[in-house]
């Protein structure tokens, strides 16, 4: 869904630096939240996955520590990310870079997972 999400606002950036008309009906700022509203959903399904995860292939002993830079981690992306996507966002005139870049880390992401194993 976040995926999915980020690809739809790309999209509208994109549409909206065309001056494209949507086909549909429904303006911009509609497919706009629309989006918006898929990728938070799907954020919101991603954290608690994660940490999950983390903690079920973490060592018992560890998962505290593991967990931990887990969230050291996460913030760091919540950090650099705003910066990094502000300078991708003015490199471009259709001001799509940043959701390019964040939908192809999260296929990356997605392609990496199918290799954890089941314990």
């Amino acid at each position: 869904m976040m995926t999915i999400g980020l690809a739809g606002i790309g999209g509208v950036a994109w549409a909206a630096s065309r001056e494209a008309a949507v086909a549909i009906g429904m303006s911009l700022p509609s497919w706009l939240y629309l989006a918006a509203a898929v990728a938070v959903s799907g954020f919101a399904f991603v954290n608690p996955s994660v940490s999950a995860l983390i903690s079920k292939h973490a060592d018992p002993s560890r998962q505290g520590e593991v967990l931990g830079v887990n969230q050291s981690f996460a913030s760091l992306g919540r950090i650099l990310g705003p910066l990094l996507g502000s300078v991708m966002f003015s490199l471009h005139a259709s001001r799509t870079l940043p959701f390019v870049t964040a939908v192809g880390v999260l296929v990356v992401v997605a392609a990496l997972s199918w290799r954890l194993d089941d314990e």
